[in-house]
């Protein structure tokens, strides 16, 4: 015969032990780890964007189709439009910060710094005995496209309609 549960117990977790507990260093590789996939799968997105938009773009600007920005791709010129120029921009400065966070983030153990005259080195065993870190990066990775293609074009078509347009140069 099964126990009966009551409220209380579900609350403080005497029902199952483990569930709902997590202690601060759980928590940072985690939020390290998706942060960190997320922004690797990003910055994918970006890549595979530049290229496909590159490919598809005049090389001279388009009045008509609003193709007005100029893209310098490793000297290659193409025009791009406002909304893909902008949402280059984001991604391409956007998911490195938030890598450097999710690396700052993740909690770390034996911890060796080198520094030379002209040179800075780090080396350390990650802190992750439950081997977390690894999952919430594969969330990251596979979160960052649909964040990318549903509030990131959302977010850029918000700038546009302001007149803030984001170039390289």
């Amino acid at each position: 015969m099964l126990p009966i549960v009551t409220q209380p117990e579900i609350l403080t977790g005497d029902v199952c032990p483990n569930f709902m507990k997590l202690d601060g260093n759980t928590s940072r590789n985690v939020a390290a780890g998706f942060l960190t996939g997320s922004a690797a799968g990003g910055f994918a997105c970006f890549l595979c964007l530049v290229e496909y938009w590159r490919y598809k773009a005049p090389a001279s600007p388009d009045v008509g189709l609003g193709l007005l920005y100029r893209h310098n791709e490793h000297g290659a010129i193409t025009y791009f439009s406002a909304f893909q120029t902008t949402a280059c921009y984001l991604l391409f400065f956007t998911f490195p910060v938030i890598f450097l966070i999710g690396f700052s983030l993740a909690p770390k153990t034996n911890v060796r710094v080198k520094s030379g005259r002209l040179s800075w080195a780090m080396r350390f065993d990650p802190d992750d005995p439950k081997k977390l870190f690894g999952r919430s990066q594969l969330a990251g990775i596979a979160a960052a496209p649909v964040v990318i293609f549903t509030i990131g074009r959302l977010f850029v078509r918000i700038l546009i309609s302001y007149g803030i347009v984001l170039t390289f140069g």
